[in-house]
């Protein structure tokens, strides 16, 4: 766990050094060997080595599959949740396939596996993406992408190739609730477009993967993330929103990869969930009927 310790370090040093000295980004300098009394120093020919918070995220996002297409714009706070977002499935992923989470290329290796490559846009100056949405998950190289195709959004952002694409709205990601949960909860939804992360199911919108109607509204309170409880807390909102089950599915996700779920029967909601990814998605020797 030292590689993923260091990562999260390095970011929390930058975000802390940015906040309080209000650059762009600190200089990480490299400890200088102090050279003996009567000797004369000669300056060396490598440059200083400098990382900005930018940088500092891309390094840490890259191994598990996940890049910000307009980085460059955003600010260390901004990205400091999209970070823990992939930490923290690596604390989670890799145990689903019985992947030893102590080794760091297993983390990255499982959750890019499991969730697949994937690209974020950031719109920092909006509260929600297209007036009525936090995030917006476009699909599979974008190809179930209706509503990522709104005219305030569309088509500044590029759909790539290869990969998920999810749109953000930058401020829920300063948000002390929404951040990180918000992040997790959309790459989720990675698991429920049309049976996951299979690029020949594009056009698979049946949801399959859900946990299931009257387990989901039995154990709905202990799911932690409300995000989506719009879409799904009555009767009413959920004939109102056929993809109901898609969203507490991806709250489901996310609350189980930050351990928030509570009360009596958290350990067996968790349990639950583990369960249906490893048997569902990752088709491992894990899977209790197998």
């Amino acid at each position: 766990m030292k590689v993923k310790t260091t990562l999260l370090l390095l970011f929390t040093a930058l975000l802390m050094a940015c906040n309080l000295a209000g650059t762009p980004g600190p200089s990480m300098v490299l400890p200088a060997t102090a050279a003996p009394a009567n000797a004369s120093v000669t300056p060396s020919p490598i440059p200083t080595a400098t990382l900005t918070p930018q940088q500092a995220a891309e390094a840490a996002l890259a191994p598990y599959g996940i890049t910000i297409a307009n980085i460059t714009d955003l600010t260390a706070a901004e990205l400091a949740p999209i970070v823990t977002a992939a930490i923290r499935l690596g604390d989670k992923t890799p145990a689903l396939t019985g992947l030893d989470v102590e080794i760091e290329t297993n983390r990255h290796t499982a959750v890019n596996t499991l969730f697949g490559p994937t690209v974020f846009h950031i719109y920092s100056d909006r509260e929600r993406v297209d007036g009525v949405n936090y995030a917006l998950n476009c699909g599979w190289e974008g190809k179930g992408a209706q509503g990522c195709k709104h005219p305030d959004i569309f088509p500044e952002q590029e759909f790539p190739e290869g990969a998920w694409l999810i749109l953000m709205a930058g401020k829920p990601l300063l948000d002390d609730y929404k951040n990180t949960a918000l992040v997790i909860h959309e790459m989720g939804h990675n698991l429920t477009w049309g049976g996951g992360h299979r690029p020949d199911d594009i056009d698979g919108v049946s949801y399959p993967l859900y946990v299931g109607d009257a387990f989901a509204i039995k154990y709905i309170d202990a799911f932690g993330i409300q995000l989506g409880s719009d879409s799904y807390r009555n009767q009413q909102a959920r004939s109102a929103n056929p993809m109901w089950r898609t969203e507490i599915t991806a709250d489901a996700i996310a609350s189980w990869a930050l351990d928030l779920f509570q009360g009596p029967h958290a350990d067996s909601v968790a349990a639950y969930i583990h369960d249906m990814l490893v048997c569902a998605m990752a088709d491992g020797p894990l899977c209790p009927s197998s």
